[in-house]
């Protein structure tokens, strides 16, 4: 009984992946500009760190999220009226 339930989730489940478009991967030009990209950021490695620019940039990012979910709490909280303080006393 298990084993014709793990059979007919993998035959759904087959079905599901089939109907994606098979491809054969990025074009040539992708590759091409990010092998540039990947010059000059080897360029700039000589001067900052490139794994320092990441650390930077994913700090500056996760204090943006952080400050916007604490607006969007203080917002959804001043609307709760015996929380807000904008209900009848």
């Amino acid at each position: 009984m298990i084993n014709f339930l793990i059979q007919q989730l993998y035959n759904f489940l087959h079905f599901l992946i089939n109907l994606f478009p098979n491809g054969t991967g990025f074009p040539t030009e992708v590759h091409t500009a990010f092998t540039t990209l990947g010059g000059y950021v080897g360029l700039i490695d000589v001067l900052i760190p490139v794994s320092v620019i990441l650390f930077v940039l994913t700090l500056v990012f996760r204090v943006e999220i952080a400050i916007f979910g604490f607006k969007t709490l203080k917002w959804i909280i001043s609307h709760i009226p015996f929380i807000g303080g904008k209900g009848n006393a």
